[in-house]
């Protein structure tokens, strides 16, 4: 039974304190801390689209569409 989530995460104050080049690795690392801690998995596959997104121009808010596809597993995805 695969369940599914819509959230948005604000990421606007995490994103101001550190600089540009680690800024990829805050947002990945937030993204991955939040959904661990709602679905209590232990692996999470993030959408390419996601991470070239939190590399390239990130955004403030990230609205993501989180699917859990077993027990251990969850996917991550944008919506734009």
């Amino acid at each position: 039974m695969a369940e599914e989530k819509i959230v948005t995460l604000n990421l606007r104050k995490k994103m101001l304190k550190v600089g540009g080049w680690r800024r990829k690795k805050v947002i990945v690392g937030k993204i991955k801390d939040y959904v661990a801690k709602i679905f209590d998995v232990e692996e999470i596959i993030l959408e390419k689209k996601l991470s070239e997104k939190a590399f390239l121009n990130p955004l403030a808010k990230f609205k993501l569409k989180i699917n859990k596809l077993d027990d251990k597993t969850v996917r991550v995805e944008l919506i734009q």
